[in-house]
């Protein structure tokens, strides 16, 4: 018998099918670690998005609250909030607390680079202080009710400054959601809540992420209850 080897054209063909397939190959690996990023980044958005949501309730839900005398006069609770920002006091978060209590701001703003930022502003709380509010879910404690030239007590007294948390960098929009209960029991959300005698029964909070959660939605919404509301108005509140 005759052997025969490979045709130029057999070789050709042969090759042709060979780069086919490697591209096939390689465009399958490509498409297969595309997945496995994409559910990567679905996971960690996720993760962070736990995280965040956690930190926030949890925070909200150790809010204490006093009575306080505002710049009329009048006392009110020590809780304040709109849409966009809210206040309270509370402990720093239990990986670092000694039982202080701070006055608290949580609000989204832009930082020096014009990027958004989930930040909790924090000041020493005095119980002492007449509160002034700013309108917009924020306060501002004054020491020296009865001097005319009333000094602002901000941050720690040592340093005179107002101290920050970045809860988190990839937060495209905040909203708040106060459950308000009249005095007919009847339930209604409000955006805006005005210090006065009462508490929210409820505090809901909606985040839109820029990375998506396992859903692939990037809105995430969390609700928060108040722990200590049943000892409101006890602690400070000296006439």
């Amino acid at each position: 018998m005759k052997c025969r080897g490979f045709t130029l054209v057999e070789l050709m063909i042969a090759l042709v099918i060979m780069g086919v397939m490697a591209v096939l190959m390689a465009s399958s690996l490509n498409l297969t670690s595309k997945a496995w990023n994409r559910i990567g980044d679905r996971q960690d958005g996720s993760e962070h998005q736990y995280l965040v949501n956690q930190q926030i309730r949890n925070h909200l839900s150790s809010a204490r609250f006093f009575r306080l005398r505002n710049s009329t006069g009048e006392r009110i609770v020590s809780f304040t909030g709109s849409e966009q920002k809210l206040s309270f006091v509370a402990p720093f978060p239990g990986y670092n607390s000694d039982g202080t209590l701070y006055w608290w701001t949580l609000e989204l703003r832009l930082n020096e680079e014009q990027q958004r930022e989930l930040v909790m502003s924090y000041e020493t709380f005095n119980d002492d202080a007449v509160i002034e509010l700013d309108g917009e879910g924020g306060i501002t404690q004054v020491v020296d009710f009865e001097n005319e030239n009333f000094d602002e007590f901000y941050g720690d007294p040592d340093s005179g400054e107002k101290n920050e948390l970045i809860i988190a960098t990839d937060v495209e929009e905040i909203s708040f959601q106060y459950l308000q209960k009249d005095e007919n029991d009847h339930l209604d959300w409000v955006s805006d809540w005005e210090p006065g005698y009462l508490l929210p029964q409820l505090v809901e909070v909606g985040v839109l992420y820029q990375t998506p959660g396992p859903s692939g939605e990037k809105l995430s919404s969390l609700v928060a209850a108040f722990r200590f509301a049943r000892q409101r108005l006890i602690a400070g509140d000296n006439e």
